[in-house]
């Protein structure tokens, strides 16, 4: 088993605050004791409390600053995601390979003049499933998605170098070798080529068979954009110490975690889901509906129109979607969800602008109906299902046609 220590900061939290959220919608404020797979245990005002880990949705630590670090800020900027066969994605600022063992510098968040140590992290190239090494925009983003999805299952044609030119990107077949800062070595049809790495966008890694991982426990999600995948967590030294299902182990600091993501098998994303149906009118209805226009400005999941994530006061959300208006997305649910849940506002890349009418239905019942500004603030939505087999959402016109119009909806989910 392969086994990383990774301490981003020096500092240790003795019983850090804490907040829970349960599955019957519950919240438990408190000092956090121990942390293990036979539960949770909590130091409250009322006393002590042991929640099993099967009750809980979200465990939130109270002091972690708002996600409002941006490439401005950082001393290394965020350039590298990388994607592993267990679900993990982390952000690093640097990305190299030796052999068949890769190496991600962690970025470095520090806002103080008392910087953190840097942090590396070395994985075996047969956990990367593909490594993104330049920044995307809305053009490439959708290249890159296009990439994925064709090279997607395709297990048995070798590793593919994504290279960029301007907004367009291309790929190659062949393998991978060592990465250095300056270049990739690619054997494409026996010969070696030294890629200049100012070219390369991405590199995708092809494994001739799958491998067989524990199931997660819980999703870890840190403030500089990455999550894990966990399959086992507990509290040391102040510290959060867990390990993936690839083998990988790390240690952060609460302050660090954005939360500890529990609803697996208990709450559903709506990024999970693949809608029943997903349509998008233009407010001026003589424009034609390109396949590109529908692409801009369609549903969109996990991101925001232009962008990686939604970004909602500050806020950034790697989970949810992103709507303009006028757009209507249905979604059938085959199971017994009881509650839908969001935090609902205008976008920051398009505030103050935006003006839109929100409308959640289940079934032929409307659950909510109400107007959201780019002067707002965000908002939870907490709404009950009462057994619906469909889930309507409809962002609709409001005032000043569809300027800003950019609903985020981050953390979409419905709840048993």
């Amino acid at each position: 088993m392969w086994i990383v220590a990774l301490v981003l900061t020096l500092a240790t939290v003795d019983g850090p605050a804490v907040s829970l959220q349960t599955l019957d919608g519950a919240k438990v404020a408190g000092k956090l004791v121990d942390l293990s797979r036979d539960g949770v245990t909590l130091e409250t005002a009322s006393g002590r409390k042991k929640l099993p880990l099967g009750e809980l949705l979200e465990l939130t630590p109270n002091n972690t600053p708002p996600k409002s670090v941006t490439a401005d800020t950082l001393q290394n900027p965020a350039n590298v995601c990388l994607e592993l066969i267990d679900g993990s994605k982390l952000i690093g600022s640097e990305f190299t390979v030796k052999g068949s063992i890769a190496r991600l510098k962690m970025i470095d968040t520090a806002t103080t003049s008392t910087a953190h140590p840097q942090s590396t992290i070395d994985i075996p190239t047969r956990q990367i499933t593909a490594v993104r090494l330049q920044p995307q925009n809305e053009e490439t983003s959708l290249e890159w998605k296009r990439i994925r999805g064709e090279s997607s299952g395709d297990d048995t044609s070798g590793d593919l170098l994504v290279t960029r030119k301007g907004s367009t990107l291309d790929y190659h077949r062949g393998v991978v070798a060592d990465v250095s800062e300056k270049t990739v070595s690619f054997n494409l049809d026996g010969d070696v080529l030294p890629v200049r790495r100012a070219k390369v966008f991405a590199l995708i890694y092809q494994h001739t068979s799958s491998q067989s991982l524990p199931s997660s426990l819980c999703r870890l999600e840190s403030v500089d954009g990455s999550y894990w995948a966990v399959q086992s967590i507990a509290l040391r030294d102040g510290m959060l110490s867990f390990e993936t299902p690839c083998g990988l182990a790390a240690s952060l600091p609460p302050a660090s975690v954005e939360r500890l993501d529990f609803s697996r098998g208990k709450a559903v994303y709506l990024d999970d889901l693949t809608p029943q149906s997903a349509n998008w009118t233009p407010y001026f209805g003589g424009l034609k509906e390109s396949q590109t226009r529908r692409s801009l400005f369609g549903p969109r999941v996990d991101h925001g129109h232009g962008v990686e994530s939604i970004r909602l006061a500050g806020k950034e959300f790697s989970r949810g979607i992103s709507l303009h208006s006028r757009s209507e997305v249905v979604y059938r649910l085959d199971d017994d969800f009881r509650r839908f849940r969001a935090i609902a506002g205008i976008d920051d890349r398009a505030r103050p602008r935006g003006h839109v009418r929100l409308i959640v239905r289940g079934d032929e019942r409307v659950l909510l109906d109400t107007t959201i500004s780019g002067n707002d603030e965000p908002r939870p939505l907490d709404l009950d299902l009462g057994g619906a087999d469909r889930l309507t959402i409809i962002v609709d016109f409001g005032d000043g046609l569809d300027v800003g119009d950019q609903l985020g909806l981050g953390n979409a989910r419905v709840v048993k």
